[in-house]
């Protein structure tokens, strides 16, 4: 078999993005001749939520090696709490040994965090070994926070990005628009190969969940389960104000909000949910873990799915709405993956926006969808998830097209 090394300092039992992204494809890669080496660091030394469950969905076939990581109680004191950058003194001397003993034939790095890929072409220099990187979020973007440490960490991200592009053998990333702004930098990487690899879901994970009877109210609740970036704070915004200016009795509910661990958790919605809109918006912050957030998804009369100003958002929940058979409502950019996807599909709860957003049309295009949802949600037709188009959006589908892409460079 070929012999991968993925460093994903995110990894089960996180469940955040990226260790979902990796958890997907470790699993299915040894259908494809590949065996996965996962280069990680100890759940203690993570400030994330650990979710067992996570690991028993993972399978058997993978090595894990865990490395050193500075304590975030330490570096919290210094204002670090990047877990790539904590980690990347202790990775680069733990992977070149391996890389002689075990001779990979890839290194592949998912990201964020983004720090770990300052090392990416020394040891690529080191031993030979070629990388893909893969963009999970972007590493150069723009943000509402104008701080001097986000100010800092996107100077570093410009200067390196070009860096460790230029040296890579292949560039993934989970929407086209990520690729695409880092060719409109780096015009060079249209040399390098690239595939837009968007999230993959695995449909098993849906069956295990305790179904419960959801009562019939004169009012329904609606749910947004994920974290709220920036960039999703405008459209988040817009859907708070349809909830204000509009006579839905509905419910909703911000649940895991934060990205942030428990103890430095905070709402990021107060600024919206005023006084005269409390009693019918509520917001968790605390993340949830994915178990806890599939009871919710399954438990739920009808689900929400907020995207950001850019059109390179992937919205790595969007194929596990899918899944769930659960009526949704989307508002995403309409040129983003599940903007192009829901409206192929014919999602009859979508609305979209474009670069220019014109925020009132968007309130009255949310308000209309809203009451179409309330009126027939119970009538919503699932998309088939044994369909051989949706199968390309599996975990398996997912692995299946990258170990194409990774076979050909």
């Amino acid at each position: 078999m070929k012999k991968i090394f993925i460093v994903s300092p995110h990894f089960p039992p996180s469940s955040l993005p990226p260790a979902q992204r990796t958890r997907l494809i470790v699993k299915h890669l040894d259908k494809f001749n590949w065996y996965p080496y996962i280069f990680t660091v100890s759940q203690e030394k993570r400030e994330e939520l650990s979710d067992e469950w996570m690991v028993t969905l993972l399978g058997e076939n993978f090595t894990s090696i865990e490395v050193g990581c500075f304590h975030p109680r330490i570096t919290r004191k210094f204002g670090i709490g990047d877990l790539g950058l904590r980690m990347i003194l202790f990775l680069i001397f733990p992977l070149i040994r391996k890389i002689k003993k075990q001779e990979p034939n890839l290194i592949y790095y998912p990201v964020p965090p983004w720090y770990i890929l300052l090392i990416a072409p020394i040891v690529k220099k080191m031993t030979g070994v070629n990388y893909v990187i893969d963009f999970i979020d972007p590493w150069v973007h723009k943000s509402e926070t104008k701080g001097l440490k986000y100010r800092l960490s996107q100077a570093i991200a410009r200067f390196f990005e070009g860096y460790v592009t230029k040296h890579s053998s292949g560039i993934v990333a989970v929407s086209q628009g990520i690729i695409d702004d880092i060719k409109k930098r780096h015009p060079y990487i249209d040399a390098i190969p690239t595939l837009t690899l968007p999230y993959g879901v695995e449909v098993s994970d849906f069956s295990s969940i305790k179904l419960l009877d959801i009562p019939d109210q004169n009012i329904i609740t609606g749910r947004y389960i994920g974290a709220i970036s920036e960039p999703m704070k405008p459209i988040a915004r817009t859907f708070i104000q349809a909830i204000k200016d509009s006579s839905i009795e509905i419910q909703i509910e911000f649940i895991g909000t934060s990205y942030a661990s428990d103890e430095l958790a905070t709402p990021t919605l107060n600024e919206y949910i005023t006084n005269d809109v409390s009693n019918r918006i509520k917001e968790y912050p605390n993340r949830k873990t994915y178990r806890e957030a599939l009871e919710l998804t399954m438990n739920s009369e009808f689900l929400i799915l907020i995207g950001d100003t850019t059109k390179y958002y992937a919205a790595s929940k969007l194929m596990g709405l899918v899944a769930s058979k659960k009526p949704f409502l989307a508002i995403v950019h309409e040129e983003s993956f599940p903007g192009v996807f829901l409206k192929e599909n014919h999602h009859p709860y979508l609305v979209t926006y474009n670069d220019d957003i014109n925020f009132d049309r968007l309130e009255q295009e949310i308000i209309t969808t809203l009451k179409n949802l309330i009126h027939t949600y119970k009538q919503f037709n699932p998309q088939n998830t044994l369909s051989s188009e949706f199968q390309k959006f599996s975990a398996s589908g997912m692995t299946e097209k990258l170990i194409t892409f990774l076979n050909n460079l």
